[in-house]
């Protein structure tokens, strides 16, 4: 940009110099030596369009000269006739000497056609509204090149100022991408966040009369488990709310990795288990009597050994697959009832036998891990030191499961009561 400031510099003095050229050239007047004698222009030249039937007429007050003219075709020629004592042709530096004739034919009132600057030295022809002022010319010339350069400079820092603003929109833009992310890192939950808020509307769901079948599968009783145990270990207090013992001995437990023995608990002391009625038919009858022998002796196993037999836990296994194809071939032929009875029932047999592989299966067998207390709070701190969870409820123990609900409920409303025992 360094050289187009000095651009226009350099046109004012092309300018001005070939406006000082054009200025000496016309003030030096007639060409040296003088007018013709004849009083012909020197620059004459000749019309280049023909003039056809033309004829000359007499000359006017405004001629210096008179014309001589071909008829039937040509060229229209001046003549080197001198002009009239009584006139002196005028010369115009511009135009060249005037000179005027009158062509009878050419207008029809007699009017005078003026060639006006033919022969001019610029050969401008001036007679047909074609003039030119080279003074003129030249400063116009010189003024489009100083417009241009001035133009040229404005549109650089323009376009300048564009790029500029392009840099400015760029880091607006990355800021605002910055500004957008912080707030989402700041207003989006965490997964802590999102696991408690889970816990609330659980625990929620639980104090909120739960589905009876939720009871039953004991959701809602760990989850209130779960929440007073945090409760109480942090010291909150509430009414102690006493539990009947013969409801506890309904209430299965289970470690968190092992699976549910309730449905194997009559077996213990010599009883049976509680088939529904459908299993207890003809056409399952081969299966429910493997079932019932070979579960009675994975039981005295894993109470005087503490290890169950695998080809056992084979046979139960295989024994309880083919208990739930046939119910399930049979499915048209029985009602709704029937076949969910059946059907939980297996579901428990089968939970029954992944905890017989437990290795700790002895302690489901020998009082170790049973629910204990005489209030919610000694079952829950009983609970929590023995790692234990409610285990869902086996056929009978219905009543039980509904019993111990209510009573973790009213302990849980107690504490929340309490100044500081609630903690949302």
């Amino acid at each position: 940009m360094r050289n187009s400031g000095k651009r226009p510099g350099l046109a004012v003095a092309v300018g001005a110099t070939a406006l000082l050229l054009a200025s000496s050239a016309f003030a030096q007047g007639p060409p040296p030596g003088g007018m013709p004698a004849n009083g012909a222009n020197p620059y004459a030249s000749v019309n280049p369009n023909p003039v056809v039937g033309i004829t000359p007429g007499a000359l006017n007050a405004n001629q210096r000269v008179a014309p001589a003219a071909i008829v039937g075709g040509g060229a229209a020629t001046f003549s080197s006739v001198a002009p009239p004592a009584s006139s002196t042709p005028a010369y115009n530096p511009n135009r060249g000497y005037n000179y005027s004739v009158t062509y009878p034919g050419w207008d029809p009132w007699g009017g005078t056609y003026t060639p006006g600057g033919y022969g001019s030295m610029y050969g401008g022809y001036d007679g047909y509204g074609y003039g030119y002022d080279p003074i003129s010319c030249f400063m116009h010339g010189a003024a489009d090149i100083l417009s241009s350069s001035g133009s040229f400079a404005v549109r650089v820092q323009e376009s300048r100022m564009i790029g500029e603003q392009v840099k400015q929109a760029r880091v607006d833009t990355r800021r605002k991408i910055f500004d957008e992310w912080l707030y989402e890192r700041a207003n989006t939950p965490t997964n802590q966040d999102e696991r408690e808020r889970i816990q609330r509307l659980e625990r929620r769901r639980a104090m909120t009369d739960p589905p009876a079948s939720e009871i039953m599968a004991a959701i809602p009783l760990n989850i209130l488990y779960k929440d007073l145990r945090d409760k109480v270990r942090g010291g909150a207090k509430g009414q102690p709310v006493v539990i009947d013992e013969g409801t506890l001995r309904q209430i299965n437990v289970k470690s968190p990795s092992a699976g549910n023995v309730g449905v194997l608990k009559p077996l213990k002391d010599g009883g049976q288990m509680s088939w529904p009625p459908l299993l207890k038919g003809e056409a399952y009858q081969d299966d429910v009597k493997l079932i019932n022998t070979r579960a009675a002796e994975a039981v005295k196993q894993a109470v005087h050994s503490g290890e169950v037999d695998p080809t056992r836990l084979a046979e139960l296994t295989g024994a309880i697959n083919r208990l739930k194809k046939k119910l399930d071939d049979n499915v048209t032929e029985l009602t709704p009832a029937q076949w969910i009875e059946a059907k939980r029932f297996l579901n428990q047999l089968d939970d029954a036998r992944r905890a017989l592989s437990n290795p700790d299966v002895s302690n489901y067998f020998t009082d170790k891990f049973v629910a204990r207390g005489k209030t919610v709070p000694e079952l829950v701190e009983y609970m929590a030191s023995k790692g234990l969870e409610f285990a869902p409820a086996v056929t009978g123990d219905e009543a039980s499961y509904m019993a111990l609900y209510n009573y973790l409920l009213a302990y849980a409303n107690s504490v929340g009561a309490a100044p500081g025992g609630r903690d949302e």
